[in-house]
């Protein structure tokens, strides 16, 4: 037996090619598959649309029986076909989005991805609020003229923080491109 030969690992394709953040875990290891860069960004989604669902209505739930008479009910909150086509178009722009900057080697955006779920989140517990009140989807924060619920601060700081990350990204996605043009 050749003692230069290298000890097996157990490392997958996968694992091998990059991370779930999107990193490669080698940087001599050639780019990420598709995969594990799509697994990367889905996480970050995943896991801030639920939290913003799950948190949205128990804060609706805890809101009407801890402080019923500040609860008003609004009564223009629906569930909708124009709910699950924004959900999708987020889900469609962010992909989109998500593999330009990926063809100019810009792999780990997850403020980008993270804002998208936030999102998407929001909008989904709007439309289960509807359906869960039948008085309307209850709103209980007072900020000035307005009251609103935690489903629109989330949508809000979703916004913010995806044209942000646009914003950010997109200056990443030009010098990148120059790099790339420029060879370097």
């Amino acid at each position: 037996m050749d003692d230069d030969t290298p000890p097996p690992t157990d490392l997958t394709p996968d694992a091998a090619a990059g991370d779930a953040a999107g990193e490669p875990a080698d940087p001599g290891a050639g780019p990420q598959t598709l995969g594990a860069w799509w697994r990367g960004q889905l996480g970050w989604f995943v896991a801030l649309a639920a939290f913003a669902l799950v948190s949205d209505v128990g804060s609706k739930f805890v809101a009407i029986e801890l402080m019923p008479d500040r609860v008003f009910y609004n009564p223009t909150g629906y569930f909708g076909i124009d709910q699950v086509l924004m959900g999708v178009i987020t889900v469609a722009v962010l992909t989109l989005v998500g593999l330009l900057f990926r063809g100019r080697q810009i792999t780990h955006a997850p403020v980008l991805w993270g804002s998208g779920g936030l999102l998407v989140g929001a909008v989904f517990a709007q439309a289960v609020s509807a359906l869960v009140w039948e008085e309307g989807v209850p709103d209980f924060i007072e900020m000035g003229l307005y009251t609103v619920n935690v489903a629109d601060v989330y949508l809000v700081v979703g916004l913010v923080t995806l044209f942000g990350s646009l914003a950010h990204n997109g200056a990443r996605f030009v010098l990148a491109g120059r790099a790339l043009r420029d060879g370097s």
